[in-house]
């Protein structure tokens, strides 16, 4: 039997590494549609149309994941995590390049096409979660929730960083907005190959069954009729609307507001990567000698919605400042609702319900999209109330719900 540092060990570097080259697109995503030359869009765009095609651009690529993140992570149930992330990381591949070609010919249709199939392909985070708590000790499972995580963010920090350099022209004639994508599509060639030499299988297979595409439906469905996870649902629901509202918005926010490059936005994400990351990483294992997850997370909560109200006062530093509070939050409060899915099942549906939160995720995030289109158009101070208003909210079912319980079978199972 392998120790279990030896089969996280890969399963860490791998995150890493796909994430690395998914971050390295994210910084250039407002840019692209607001700047006048070398974006995919005229010089003759309206600000209103600028802004409902970034929303269009976000909302896109969680639609597209809304379907492929629990088929890929049932499928992983039924033949294996390492098929799947095999599967997974090529797509992602593909998907870099089509995009990668899209900015170089500035074709937003193509654009559009490239970020949907990257959404169907991105499973390997949701994947890595169910072959975590594969080999977890139930003592341990929050900490190694936490560390993937932190694996996870990890190349948030690098990755941004090496986008902004990536587009300036200055430094080399053939730097672009183009290029992130194409080194995005090497790193997921790099890590599949990786995965293939070093990955050991973790999960054995009890049963096959038929998965379909329209079991995103269904689980999306199941979430919030499931006994044991639906009061949970709603919770993460709500939380990771304000979530990803705020993540989709501050980057519009900056480019807009502050004439922020994709080398500044890039800096600003890597700083809230690097401060998630202490948490997961140091933060959440002395918050779990003195608290039990039910009241880390309401301190999450608590924080997070601290971080965003400072944020209101409209200025640069206050928005840098805040970042401490709001990664902080969302670093703690992400292991423990993680933790609590995955205690309110049984053993041999862990893909399963990680499939469940994946759906949740992608419908809060294709919705958190649509409302950046259309929400900032207003003023940012509306912008931010509206994340503050998903957060105390999402604080208040968790406070009037009753958690706990024994682990029960899904209300949904694989048709």
């Amino acid at each position: 039997m392998k120790s279990k540092t030896y089969i996280l060990a890969p399963l860490f570097a791998i995150i890493f590494i796909d994430a690395m080259g998914m971050s390295l697109v994210y910084p250039i995503l407002a840019p692209l549609f607001n700047v006048k030359v070398g974006g995919l869009l005229s010089s003759s765009a309206t600000p209103a149309m600028r802004d409902l095609l970034y929303g269009l651009c976000i909302a896109i690529y969680p639609l597209f994941m809304f379907f492929g993140s629990p088929f890929w992570g049932d499928l992983s149930d039924q033949i294996g995590r390492k098929k799947v992330l095999l599967f997974c990381l090529y797509g992602e591949m593909l998907s870099m390049l089509v995009s990668g070609f899209a900015v170089y010919i500035h074709s937003v249709a193509l654009f559009l096409v490239g970020r949907g199939v990257g959404g169907f392909m991105a499973a390997s985070l949701p994947v890595a979660q169910a072959t975590i708590i594969d080999v977890s000790e139930p003592d341990h499972k929050t900490v190694n929730i936490s560390l993937i995580g932190m694996a996870n963010l990890l190349g948030y920090v690098f990755g941004p960083l090496i986008s902004g350099t990536l587009t300036d022209k200055s430094l080399v004639s053939w730097f672009g907005f183009q290029v992130p994508f194409y080194l995005a599509a090497i790193l997921a060639c790099l890590n599949a190959a990786t995965l293939s030499i070093t990955f050991s299988e973790t999960h054995r297979v009890v049963k096959r069954e038929v998965v379909k595409l329209t079991k995103g439906l269904m689980m999306f469905i199941a979430a919030f009729k499931e006994e044991s996870i639906k009061n949970l649902s709603m919770v993460y629901a709500l939380y990771f609307l304000g979530w990803n509202f705020y993540v989709s918005f501050i980057t519009l926010y900056l480019t807009q507001d502050y004439h922020y490059s994709a080398a500044h936005i890039g800096r600003f994400i890597s700083w809230m990567a690097l401060v998630m990351s202490f948490v997961m990483l140091v933060i959440i294992r002395l918050f779990l000698k003195f608290f039990k997850v039910e009241k880390i997370i309401i301190i999450a909560f608590a924080l997070s919605i601290l971080g965003v109200l400072f944020s209101i006062v409209h200025d640069i530093k206050a928005v840098w400042y805040s970042v401490l509070l709001i990664a902080t939050g969302i670093g703690l409060g992400y292991s423990c609702l993680l933790t609590m899915f995955s205690n309110a099942v049984t053993e041999d549906k862990q893909g399963w319900v990680m499939g469940v939160v994946g759906a949740i995720v992608a419908v809060v995030a294709g919705l958190s999209g649509l409302l950046v289109g259309v929400v900032p158009l207003f003023s940012a101070t509306f912008s931010f109330l509206l994340i503050v208003i998903f957060w105390v909210a999402a604080l208040w079912y968790f406070l009037r719900s009753s958690f706990g319980g024994e682990p029960q079978d899904p209300l949904v199972e694989a048709p």
